[in-house]
């Protein structure tokens, strides 16, 4: 359903060019007059619709959730999703009104309808991805989950959805279908595959150090060639931090993990104890039986009877 019926936008655009014609400007001008006044009482209108809708239906929705004992509705209004959704209304009120602003201007109205296009898929974009920050904040918090690779999965799905974005919005400018981009975006696969190298080399080390249990966040692990000897952080798509033990961090990209050779203590912290090996010299000549006398004396002390067995 439209917002503004045709005979509403059509009588409100001839009051406002009959109400600039009669202060005796000329036709052309009363014409952008015209544009140009209803552009601006659309921006202060959409700036209320979208000032309204923050403050008062977030105060609402917040005062609710502050009393709700769930904590997924905490994340929702910490990574503003509500807020990113709450953008999408003025931009489709303004897609409903252009046709109305740009009346005397119909080759103007297809810009404009292609910009507000844009927004709305720019705005669609940014509202997913607080939905997936608050997935991942949300799967932290679980014990499930708490050592596993979250951000790289994290940041594979936004470079997902603003891939799909830049598609879109390609689309949208050009006029073209979707597909098109696809199918030229298959010609130049070499250069993305260049471009998202590191990318790509990440997401699959994240899912290879996921799956094969190798290192988790809290891990201990020490990697000599590039210099990191303390507890893990964070494991993302490029990189995994490394918090030394004497609090610098040191980053690794994340297929290192994978191409070269590091050392995890888990196994040793789960233990419970630490195997040390030392190096001790014995001299050949030293080394006798013991005499009678040297054993009876030994008797004599309990540390050395209690494990002595003739």
């Amino acid at each position: 359903m439209e917002l503004l019926d045709e005979n509403i936008q059509s009588d409100v655009y001839r009051s406002m060019l009959e109400m600039i014609a009669k202060l005796g400007f000329s036709s052309y001008s009363t014409t952008i007059m015209t544009t140009i006044i209803l552009s601006i009482l659309l921006v202060i209108i959409l700036y209320a619709i979208d000032f309204l809708l923050r403050k008062v239906l977030l105060l609402v929705l917040t005062n609710f959730i502050a009393k709700s004992k769930t904590k997924i509705d905490d994340l929702l209004i910490k990574n503003r999703v509500l807020q990113f959704a709450t953008h999408i209304v003025p931009v489709i009120v303004a897609k409903e009104a252009i046709p109305l602003i740009f009346k005397g201007f119909p080759n103007w109205i297809k810009i404009a309808m292609q910009i507000t296009d844009v927004a709305l898929v720019i705005a669609v974009g940014l509202l997913f991805n607080a939905i997936f920050k608050t997935f991942r904040d949300f799967l932290r918090g679980n014990k499930s989950f708490s050592d596993k690779p979250i951000d790289s999965y994290l940041q594979v799905m936004n470079i997902l959805v603003f891939f799909v974005c830049g598609i879109l919005i390609f689309s949208i400018a050009t006029g073209k279908s979707p597909i098109t981009f696809l199918v030229s975006l298959g010609a130049a696969s070499a250069v993305l595959m260049l471009v998202f190298k590191d990318s790509i080399l990440g997401f699959v080390a994240s899912i290879q150090v996921s799956m094969n249990d190798m290192v988790r966040v809290g891990d201990w692990i020490e990697m000599t060639k590039y210099g990191a000897d303390g507890t893990v952080t964070e494991i993302n798509l490029g990189t995994v931090k490394v918090q030394n033990f004497d609090k610098t961090i040191t980053t690794i990209p994340t297929y290192a993990l994978v191409s070269d050779s590091f050392r995890n203590y888990r196994g040793m912290q789960n233990a419970g104890g630490r195997r040390i090996k030392r190096s001790i010299n014995i001299k050949m000549n030293s080394i006798r039986f013991l005499t009678e006398e040297e054993i009876e004396e030994l008797k004599k002390n309990p540390n050395v009877t209690r494990f002595y067995c003739r």
